[in-house]
């Protein structure tokens, strides 16, 4: 069953708010990735002459944090781009008067 024009609008607007909070991702990635390296840093301090595997905890909690950033940047970029071509399409079907009819892709 075909969902009418004004609710597929309300959804990808959702979709819409839903990207912006997704692309705050790579700002907690960056926050995380300081805050892994600190721990590596209060490692060196903390030991003088830390092994590499002392560091690595640190190093690795700072690189996880990153790529989750990164994955949730890029998922938000990929469902706002969705979104706003999808409401455009929506637009452009309202204006034509074709209630009934789902826009194509």
């Amino acid at each position: 069953m075909a969902r009418s024009i004004e609710s597929q609008r309300n959804w990808w607007i959702n979709g819409v708010w839903f990207a912006a909070f997704l692309l705050t991702g790579p700002f907690i990635g960056l926050i995380g990735t300081v805050l892994g390296m600190r721990e590596s840093f209060e490692q060196i301090e903390k030991l003088k002459a830390p092994t590499p595997g002392d560091l690595a905890v640190g190093v690795h909690a700072s690189m996880v944090r990153a790529v989750i950033g990164s994955v949730m940047g890029l998922a938000g970029a990929a469902l706002l781009t969705l979104s706003l071509i999808k409401l455009d399409r929506l637009k452009k079907a309202e204006a034509k008067g074709s209630k009934d009819d789902e826009p194509k892709w």
